[in-house]
């Protein structure tokens, strides 16, 4: 037991031996690291790395202003910062302002567009109502001119009232030279107003209808003689109507063929006499000897209508009075000629080839009517 003890005890000393040899060879490992350490930095000294007392206090004294004025700038920017804020605000308002400005521009400028476009159209209907406006003043003028020397359409009827006197006394004249020649008795032929007027025992019979004879021969030379006067106081077909034969280019509405009758019968029996007595005068002025139509339909007023006409009045318009005269007077036929009367100065002619205008508006005024 003592042996065992004993081996213990040395086993025990042996490793504690052990364990203070390692430490040992560690410290000195770390020393001669240090030693080296050391050796490297003492070889990298030089004197020259060493600055001087006077240049570090400057170097300390510049670096001490230097972080004063670093913190007097702090200062300043801390106390500026505020003031940034509101220009940065206002600068944000003006920017918000300026974009509303320029909405306003885009605005206005649609607007002056617009407006631009609207005084083109203005400018246009303004152009045009001048134009017209000139063209009123200048057929103003015209009118005033005509005005001032002479109303127009008094002229143009004195000029038709006068064309009617005298082409009756030729057509009166005429028939008288006819009675004469072939000395026929008991017919008169008279210019009396507007008309030209057949009457006499020898023109019709009592309850005669029909011109025989010659009644009928001086009726069918009265054709004749109207068929060489109208072609210049006419339109239509036949028409030959020019300055030189008519200057102021009056016109013909209607020659109206009127029949009359003695108070002999009844109203009715005679009214229906007159009308064949004025059929059978028309017949006879305008006989339709190819069975195509008288050639004497073919004179026409502006209406484009035959001028001659015929109408029976019978005993309604007497001349003398049968009860203290001869009954055979009012046993008669009238030529009636009626004359263009124009309704307004427009509607006066100025030329031939104006005719066919003023006939275009008075059958247009005609349908309106």
């Amino acid at each position: 037991m003592r042996g065992l003890a004993r081996r213990r005890a040395r086993e025990d000393e042996e490793e504690e031996e052990s364990a203070f040899v390692s430490m040992t060879d560690m410290t000195v490992s770390v020393l001669f690291i240090v030693i080296l350490l050391l050796a490297f930095f003492a070889s990298q000294y030089s004197p020259d790395d060493v600055v001087s007392r006077d240049l570090y206090q400057q170097t300390r004294d510049q670096r001490d202003q230097a972080e004063a004025a670093r913190d007097a700038m702090q200062a300043e920017l801390d106390a500026l910062r505020p003031r940034l804020a509101q220009a940065i605000e206002a600068r944000d308002e003006a920017l918000r302002e300026l974009a509303r400005l320029r909405r306003e521009v885009v605005t206005l400028e649609e607007t002056v567009e617009t407006r631009d476009r609207r005084i083109l159209v203005l400018e246009s209907r303004l152009a045009a109502l001048r134009a017209t406006l000139e063209t009123l003043r200048a057929r103003i003028a015209e009118l005033e001119r005509l005005l001032s020397r002479e109303n127009p359409l008094e002229r143009y009827g004195a000029e038709a009232t006068e064309v009617r006197r005298r082409m009756l006394e030729r057509l009166a004249s005429a028939v008288r030279d006819d009675i004469d020649r072939q000395s026929i008795e008991g017919l008169t032929v008279s210019a009396q107003g507007d008309a030209l007027r057949f009457q006499g025992r020898g023109l019709f019979a009592s309850n005669a209808r029909s011109l025989t004879g010659e009644s009928l021969r001086i009726v069918r030379l009265l054709g004749e003689h109207l068929d060489r006067e109208l072609p210049c106081y006419s339109v239509g077909p036949r028409s030959t109507i020019a300055r030189a034969c008519n200057p102021d280019l009056v016109l013909f509405e209607t020659i109206q063929i009127e029949g009359h009758t003695d108070s002999e019968g009844p109203n009715a029996y005679n009214l229906g006499l007159s009308a064949d007595r004025a059929l059978s005068a028309f017949t006879a002025i305008a006989p339709d000897r190819s069975g195509e139509g008288s050639r004497m339909l073919g004179y026409e007023n502006l209406l484009g209508q035959p001028l001659l006409a015929f109408a029976g009045y019978g005993e309604m318009r007497p001349i003398v009075d049968e009860a203290a005269g001869d009954r055979s007077a009012n046993r008669r036929i009238d030529l009636r000629f009626i004359m263009y009367v124009p309704p307004g100065v427009e509607f006066i002619p100025e030329t031939v080839d104006d005719l066919a205008r003023v006939g275009e508006r008075l059958r247009r005024r005609a349908a309106v009517e």
